[in-house]
């Protein structure tokens, strides 16, 4: 009898408190990164998770521009890795599947950053990992592996040429991240292609394909 009157006032001791902190909570305010929120919801719980939502989207913007997220990011790495053509995975580079967003801004960075000298995969995942991004390391390995497999960057492990048949080992282990090293590729200028055709033409008399090599 005495446990069971024990255990009465603790329900009830607890139901008091819920109740108070349920109201003060309704005139409470709410801040987040420096900012005053204008919470909604009534309930502490949706309250949170207001808060949460509000916190994450303001840190990581960049975040939302993950469409997709793997089930099993190495298995796609994987996969990326198999395919029997350079070019092929270009085909998944635009879509939303792809992530396009997400790999224009890959894209773009590299532009700058990997156009003369090499970045160093463990770099990449790291500012992508960080604000404004958020983005997880694999699924940022991912990316590098399909604009590797597009024919756009190259890739060194140890500072030898790294191919597709041997890259997923280290890809697939971030602690050997620092050791894989992305350089952009160079492309020829539409320019310089004409003038190539029009050379051609001159010699051979037929222009051609639309092809770079």
């Amino acid at each position: 009898k005495i446990l069971a009157e024990h255990a009465s006032d603790n329900t009830n001791r607890r139901a008091r408190l819920v109740a108070k902190l349920t109201e003060l909570l309704q005139t409470a305010d709410f801040y987040a990164i420096g900012q005053k929120l204008a919470i909604k919801s009534s309930s502490p719980a949706a309250q949170l998770d207001e808060q949460i939502n509000y916190l994450i989207a303001n840190s990581y913007p960049k975040l939302s521009y993950l469409k997709v997220l793997q089930s099993d990011v190495l298995a796609e790495i994987r996969a990326t890795f198999s395919m029997t053509d350079m070019g092929q995975s270009s085909l998944n580079l635009n879509g939303e599947e792809g992530n396009a967003q997400a790999v224009k801004d890959v894209r773009e960075y590299l532009s700058l950053a990997a156009s003369q000298s090499r970045v160093l995969l463990s770099d990449l995942t790291e500012r992508y990992r960080k604000r404004l991004y958020g983005w997880p390391e694999m699924e940022t390995a991912l990316i590098i592996a399909r604009l590797f497999m597009a024919g756009e960057i190259k890739l060194a492990l140890d500072g030898g040429d790294l191919d597709a048949s041997s890259a997923f080992e280290p890809f697939s282990k971030g602690v050997r991240h620092r050791n894989i090293s992305i350089l952009k590729r160079k492309s020829t200028d539409a320019g310089a292609l004409n003038r190539a055709k029009l050379l051609y033409k001159d010699l051979f008399s037929a222009l051609p394909k639309d092809e770079e090599d």
